[in-house]
């Protein structure tokens, strides 16, 4: 039976619930810090810190390793040099946030191919790029399971 990990989007869009996820859902610690780091309240941090805690405890939190890191960021790299050649010798500035996004992207890419598991998302074409780094890397876009 395949397993999921669900993308940041898919949760802001509150198409999927954390805390109600499909017995076969992993929780990404990528997306749960970047959904933690942008709660309203602590009402909100705790409900996210608990679906961490529990899928901690269930073997289901998939947290990057070391190698992960560094396959990251050199997929994060090369797509910057590819933005670099395309735009003829100099990329174009991209914001912090931009950057950050994309970092992260990598990230969970990188952890759920390890995991063997398929990424849930809202925007497939986020991850279109990441994918020619990432051979294993399985991406679904939602709600087409």
């Amino acid at each position: 039976m395949p397993r999921y990990v669900a993308d940041t989007n898919l949760v802001i869009s509150r198409k999927f619930d954390p805390e109600r996820p499909p017995e076969t859902t992993c929780q990404s610690s990528i997306v749960l810090f970047e959904l933690m780091t942008a709660c309203n309240d602590w009402k909100e941090y705790r409900s996210y810190q608990a679906v961490w805690n529990r899928a901690k405890k269930e073997g289901l939190l998939i947290v990057p390793t070391a190698e992960d890191w560094l396959a990251a960021s050199k997929i994060s790299f090369a797509l910057a040099q590819e933005r670099k050649q395309q735009a003829g010798g100099k990329a174009p500035r991209l914001s912090a946030k931009v950057k950050q996004e994309i970092a992260m992207d990598c990230l969970l890419a990188v952890s759920a191919a390890r995991e063997g598991v398929i990424v849930l998302t809202l925007n497939r074409a986020d991850f279109t790029y990441i994918k020619r780094h990432c051979k294993n890397l399985l991406v679904q876009e939602y709600p087409k399971m």
